[in-house]
């Protein structure tokens, strides 16, 4: 497989979680593009992680400001596992052309701004929408609805794992721990993960897009829908219709046991790697 993955890493630790579930694949990550706000930022991260885990990996910014200018959200937190993200060298390269890459599976696990941006993206695997909650917005849809809608109107062969799917799927304490335990990656998103649960005073975590790169590592362990077309109303709602003519595959069931396991083994295998010069912050306890 030859994989790129766009990404609104940095907030919710789950993009964070899907590129570690990736890199623990030992698939052909060709690169990442970043989506929504600060971009750039979003890239360092990306390079970031890897660094951390041994892998040099493309990270090219894209389109941070939604179609027709919607707020971005953030959650104020972004990039602080990680030092002087300042120095960190991103090099110039058009995010279209990676998304463009002949024969490549796309990933999509932010909002879809930058894959309005390209109708060649042909084999798109998206996380996103609720759908069998009539009327009930997602995030990554509302923030760009309008990219959203296009994408779906394009004719893409399009397979989507909404909240209806991933919400079944979480990580427990006692699954942090096993993270947190097996090197410096998985200390570093174990912080990332409590972290994040402060935000929301939760208890669990989901790793939504850690769930949807899985469809791309292990499609077997997931049921869909047959073909149909989707709208997507302005306030992000998503609605699937089936239609045998249509090129969009829903999400319906997941092996809960088997997802799980295979996440956090792929992270785990990542193992006590860590390259020169690419540490983690030291106050990490200071953080989780």
């Amino acid at each position: 497989m030859r994989l790129v993955i766009d990404t609104d890493i940095g907030s919710d630790i789950d993009d964070e979680l899907a590129l570690a579930t990736v890199l623990g694949a030992g698939v052909d990550l060709l690169g990442c593009t970043t989506v929504y706000g600060d971009t750039t930022l979003r890239a360092r991260i990306v390079k970031s992680l890897a660094a951390v885990a041994g892998h040099s990996v493309t990270a090219i910014p894209g389109l941070g400001t939604p179609l027709f200018g919607a707020p971005v959200w953030l959650a104020g937190h972004e990039g602080n596992l990680y030092p002087a993200l300042d120095s960190v060298e991103v090099p110039d390269g058009d995010f279209r052309e990676l998304l463009a890459t002949p024969g490549a599976e796309v990933l999509a696990v932010g909002p879809l701004t930058n894959i309005a941006a390209v109708p060649e993206a042909r084999s798109l695997t998206i996380m996103g929408g609720s759908w069998f909650t009539p009327g009930k917005p997602e995030h990554n849809f509302a923030s760009d609805a309008a990219a959203a809608s296009a994408v779906f109107a394009s004719g893409a062969a399009i397979r989507v794992v909404g909240l209806d799917v991933t919400l079944q799927v979480t990580l427990d304490d006692p699954a942090v721990s096993r993270i947190a335990a097996s090197g410096p990656v998985g200390a570093l998103l174990a912080t990332g993960i409590r972290q994040w649960l402060r935000v929301f005073n939760e208890d669990l975590n989901t790793p939504h897009d850690a769930v949807t790169a899985m469809v791309l590592l292990a499609p077997e362990l997931f049921t869909f829908t047959p073909p149909g077309r989707v709208t997507i109303s302005p306030t992000g709602a998503s609605e699937f219709m089936p239609d045998p003519s249509g090129t969009v595959r829903i999400a319906t069931g997941v092996d809960i046991p088997a997802v799980t396991s295979r996440i956090i083994e792929n992270i785990c295998r990542l193992g006590p790697v860590l390259e020169d010069g690419a540490e983690p912050r030291q106050d990490l306890g200071e953080l989780a």
